[in-house]
């Protein structure tokens, strides 16, 4: 098919039609846009075919076919012509399509190929049924309707296989295009049907699979290759490949016949596979909803338990001050009871939640101390227009004014975290079940270990900033006393460089140094823990001022987690000379993330550094961890 148009006064002249655009061109003619003449700019546009009338008896065969056959997937004629001439040009009049032929539409979804190919197998369906075989069956020669749907057109080379008319295929002559001729076809033999169903399948592996099963820089190559070699179907999906196959046998007699043969062979396993894909459509969508309908009810367990008070406030106010006296204790336990039941009607809420997201739920194994579990979300500042009026005066005169406003949306990131509470500090840890631990959403704030041990050792002071000036035995001290505070399972036996895991606990802990990785790259290919900009997501030495800074103000990776690049270093449990063990009395322990005080280099989530476990310095810090049931 051509790109360019011929110049206008090269355009043909065709009784009764007006040419108003160009199409493109075949092998056998051109094809423009068109419309009867005295019809006007409303005259119906159609599409004329015109070519020099080389061979008589191919043009009456074309056009005969293309009005004796009727089907949504061929192009029909409409009318046709000769105009007589020196070089006689015939014309055929046939409905507009898209304008773009099957060759020329980029390549699609996998889905949208199978489809492609099912409207092309349809339309071969209504040629075969009627005895005719294509013989020149290509993606040039399927048109696309603007609904996109193809259909089969160009039938100059085609002819009826039985009866009479099969003296019309001659031995010793080649038809079709080059990559798509079966090997009957190349040499000169007899073809029939069959030649059909083995273009169906080089289409096949064009549309699908991107390549032609057979290759060559010319035409010889890929014909002595469609002789000698196996089809190339690697490009295929699997369940594709036999069908395929089947379709590019050598043997004609070996091939399905036609294309009726194809139903069960081939069009019925993509009208499977497409009917499958449907219904996972739609379940996913089903899931979404029931997802968005769920997450609309989520409440904190500090709301869930206020609306649980308000109900039991209006029971109160139905009785008398003597029935409330006389019943005190029965409401008081009514009080209780309305108040387990809104917490644990959230928790069976995020349970429906979890097993719709295909996530374990572990809830239930939650300790004692967890106030809730809540979606990790992030802010998402976005520009929203909106229309205010104003001027005016007691509401006349007024005027509609378009205001750009700043809003920021909440972003869920499809993670859990578990909320605790000590002394009025709040903390989050972040779950990860595939890989079985959670681990603090940021770096464990003055405020969290003052609450927990009664001081604060850190140089650049605030509550909301890291705690530094502690030591990994320091960590391990409270971790475990955390772990008390909150009825958990201390990890560790001992809090000195002594200190040993304790199997099962579920309470916090240093994170292991491959978990601290896997968090920190948030299942992304950053450098630094959300990104190759390091001052997006990290204090270090070029932004941090020389000083902490307080947690999450940066950006979070892909997981929620703040600061796991810069601000200050974190310990973790493992032994430096030995990653992944833990091994008591290690003389040196590993310190992963960065701080405010160093290189960007330092920084980047693939960086190991280590210290003496008794060491404390201001830019030493932690980030909690603990181990999923």
């Amino acid at each position: 098919v051509s790109a360019t148009p011929p110049p206008r006064a090269q355009w043909p002249q065709v009784p009764g039609f007006e040419l108003t655009g160009w199409l493109g061109e075949g092998a056998s003619g051109k094809v423009f846009v068109a419309r009867r003449e005295g019809t006007g700019e409303l005259g119906v546009r159609v599409a004329l075919k015109v070519g020099p009338l080389t061979d008589r008896g191919r043009f009456e065969r074309e056009v005969s076919l293309m009005e004796r056959l009727r089907s949504p997937h061929l192009i029909s004629a409409l009318s046709h012509g000769v105009i007589e001439g020196f070089v006689p040009l015939y014309w055929i009049e046939m409905p507009l399509m898209g304008g773009q032929t099957l060759a020329e539409v980029p390549r699609g979804e996998l889905e949208e190929s199978l489809r492609q190919c099912l409207g092309v197998w349809r339309g071969l369906k209504a040629l075969h049924e009627a005895g005719v075989a294509h013989r020149d069956l290509k993606p040039a020669n399927v048109l696309m309707s603007a609904q996109g749907e193809p259909k089969l057109c160009d039938f100059g080379l085609s002819k009826s296989v039985g009866g009479a008319d099969a003296s019309l295929t001659q031995t010793g002559m080649a038809f079709g295009s080059p990559a798509y001729m079966a090997p009957e076809a190349i040499k000169g033999e007899r073809v029939g049907l069959s030649a059909d169903v083995w273009s169906f399948g080089v289409m096949i592996c064009e549309l699908v699979g991107g390549r032609l099963p057979f290759s060559g820089r010319v035409a010889g190559e890929v014909w002595a290759s469609a002789l000698r070699d196996e089809p190339t179907l690697s490009s295929l999906p699997d369940w594709l490949r036999g069908p395929v196959a089947q379709c590019l046998t050598k043997d004609a007699s070996a091939r399905p016949q036609d294309a009726k043969a194809l139903e069960a062979v081939l069009a019925g396993p993509m009208e499977a596979f497409l009917a499958e894909r449907a219904r996972e459509r739609a379940a996913e969508a089903e899931r979404e909803a029931r997802l968005a309908e769920l997450r609309a009810q989520v409440l904190s367990d500090e709301e869930a338990q206020q609306r649980a008070r308000e109900g039991f406030v209006d029971r109160l106010r139905s009785l008398s001050a003597e029935q409330i006296e006389a019943q005190w204790e029965a409401l008081d336990a009514e009080r209780k009871r309305r108040l387990r039941e809104a917490v644990r009607a959230q928790e069976e809420l995020q349970r429906s939640i979890a097993e719709l997201e295909g996530r374990r739920f572990v809830g239930n194994n939650l300790p004692h101390g967890v106030a809730r579990l809540e979606p990790v979300t992030i802010s998402v500042v976005r520009e929203a227009q909106e229309e205010v009026r104003v001027g005016g005066f007691l509401g006349f005169g007024a005027q509609t004014k378009v205001v750009t406003r700043t809003v920021t949306d909440q972003q869920p990131l499809g993670v859990t975290a578990e909320v605790y509470r000590v002394n009025n500090v709040e903390f989050k840890l972040v779950q990860l079940p595939e890989k079985g631990f959670a681990i603090g959403q940021t770096q464990v704030t003055q405020a969290l270990w003052e609450a927990v041990m009664g001081a604060n050792p850190s140089k650049f002071k605030g509550s909301r900033k890291p705690v530094e000036c502690v030591s990994w035995e320091d960590s391990v001290k409270f971790a475990n006393a955390l772990s008390r505070k909150l009825g958990l399972t201390p990890a560790y036996s001992g809090d000195d460089k002594n200190a040993r895991f304790v199997e099962g606990a579920n309470g916090f802990r240093l994170p292991l140094e491959a978990e601290w990785e896997f968090a920190a790259r948030g299942g992304e290919s950053f450098k630094y823990a959300g990104s190759d900009n390091l001052s997006e997501v990290g204090w270090y030495n070029e932004n941090s001022g020389r000083s902490t800074h307080d947690v999450a103000q940066l950006k979070p990776n892909a997981y929620g987690l703040y600061d796991m690049s810069g601000n200050v270093w974190e310990w973790c449990s493992d032994d430096y000379n030995n990653p992944g063990q833990h091994r008591p009395g290690a003389d040196r322990r590993v310190l992963r993330g960065g701080g405010w005080g160093n290189n960007a280099v330092d920084c980047a989530v693939t960086n190991r550094s280590c210290s003496s476990p008794g060491l404390r310095y201001y830019d030493l810090g932690l980030r909690l961890s603990r181990s999923l049931a």
